[in-house]
Order: structure tokens, then sequence, then C-alpha cells
């Protein structure tokens, strides 16, 4: 008897174990029937957390494009996109056309803006300056290598095109100019001839 009420109670532990792990699947699972009468089971709570992962990596990753675009616009660059630039080594900045200025300040570009120092270096009329404090001064372009044959480059382009534009000019203008015109000559004077031995008609004044 003691056998057979081991064995029955370790029947009813295997039984409630096998009932307590059915009952966590069917509820982690959606069971429903088709039309041929097959069990088919509905996976939409795994899907569900596959659903959330993906929506937590594109905010992750919408998180480091943002990051990465506010570090882009706090970085500070030496150049811009218009040719103009600055060497830290020689501390000259280059206006990308023929002039070029150093000073104690270094220049910087920065959220699409040049500075000198802690001011705005912006371009006046036809030169440029710092909005405040201290100005850098105007040197030669030949004391950067670099900048001096850009600067070279341009000032013979410049050159080439006023000097096409100016010939340009003159030609329309003399082109465009009245003509002269011939005085208009009157005819219908007589003059003798004495080899012909008679009068001809010739152009008055004669």
């Amino acid at each position: 008897m003691t056998r057979l009420a081991l064995a029955s109670v370790g029947a009813f532990i295997c039984a409630l174990t096998i009932g307590s792990a059915l009952q966590a699947q069917a509820q982690a699972q959606r069971r429903s029937i088709d039309n041929h009468g097959n069990w088919v089971v509905d996976f939409k709570p795994q899907k569900q957390a596959q659903q959330g992962d993906s929506s937590s990596r594109l905010r992750r990753t919408r998180s480091g494009r943002s990051k990465a675009s506010t570090q882009a616009d706090t970085l500070v660059r030496f150049a811009d996109t218009e040719g103009r630039r600055y060497h830290p080594s020689s501390k000259v900045w280059f206006d990308g056309k023929n002039s070029c200025w150093s000073g104690k300040e270094a220049f910087t570009f920065k959220k699409g803006v040049w500075l000198y120092g802690d001011a705005v270096w912006a371009q006046s009329g036809a030169a440029w300056s710092a909005a405040e404090g201290a100005q850098p001064e105007l040197v030669s372009c030949d004391s950067d290598r670099a900048f001096a044959a850009h600067a070279k480059e341009y000032t013979a382009t410049v050159t080439t095109s006023s000097a096409a534009g100016t010939a340009a000019t003159v030609t329309a203008t003399s082109r465009s100019g009245s003509e002269p015109q011939n005085a208009a000559v009157k005819t219908g004077c007589k003059k003798y001839f004495p080899s012909v031995g008679q009068m001809l008609t010739v152009p008055c004044g004669e």
C-alpha cells in the first residue's frame, strides 16, 4: 500500500506540473479553430514584442542622428563652401578671392557664420570686419603660399574678364556711332576744255 500511495502522489504531482505548463502556454498563445477543424496558433503577442523592439531601435536611431546633427552644428571649422579659409599655422584668413587678413585672434567657421575670436566676422560692402573689438590687419596673401596661388589666379581671371568687357564696350560704341557722311556733290556745272574745243559738264567748284 505504501508504494501504491507513493506512486499515486507522484502521478498527481506530474499532472499538476503538466497542467501548469499548459496553462502558462495557453496564456501566452491564443488558439483558434479554422474551417477544417484544425488548431491554429496565433503568435500576435510575440509580433507585438518584435514591433516594440523595432520602435525602440527606431527611437534610438533617430536620437543618434539628432545628436550627430547637433554635434555637426557645433563643430568648429576653418573653411566654408565659398572658398574662404583660415590656416591656423600661418594665422591668415583668405576671402576666397584675392584678399587676406591676419590678427591675434583665430578665425573660425561655426553654424554657418565666420568668427574672429568671439566677434562675428562679416562682409560689409567690399571689405570684411569684426562686429566688435580689435580688428585684424589686411595683409598680403603672399604670406601664405597656398593663398598666394589662389589670389594670383583670381586676379588674372578678373583682369582678363575686365579687358574683354572693355574691348566689347569699345566695339559696341564704335558700331553704334554715326558714320561720316560724304558731302553732297553738286553737278551740272560747265567748263571749257581747249583740248577738245568744247564745254563739258563737271562737278561744281572745280
